[in-house]
């Protein structure tokens, strides 16, 4: 008889069965876990989700190109303080007018000296 043999359960580096139970439940868990996080790696062409999600993308396109086009076309949804498109563009070019007409009043001065 070997000394192994007579040796206490806890001193053998063997795993007991419970304990190889446990961890082949732990390694189907984790896998489990890794496809549930990452269920792309499984899918193919065919697999439902793939129509679900070119769905979902058809029907976002769809929606905002019907947002697009019912939108007020003067751009005033999407002004913030209230003013619209056209008087933003007016006022656009009032300080465009005057900072030309202050950059050539500058160079007159400077070229009078």
């Amino acid at each position: 008889m070997c000394i192994r043999d007579r040796a206490p359960r806890w001193l053998s580096s063997r795993p007991t069965a419970d304990q190889s139970k446990r961890a082949i439940e732990g390694a189907k868990n984790q896998e489990r876990i890794w496809k549930l996080m990452t269920p792309d790696s499984s899918w193919g062409l065919t697999h439902p989700a793939t129509f679900i999600l070119l769905g979902a993308v058809v029907g976002l396109h769809y929606y905002n190109n019907y947002v697009d086009v019912t939108r007020p076309s003067d751009g005033g949804s999407d002004v913030q303080d209230g003013r619209t498109a056209k008087e933003m563009e007016t006022e656009i070019e009032q300080v465009r007018k005057q900072s030309f007409e202050e950059a050539e009043r500058r160079r007159r001065t400077a070229s009078a000296r």
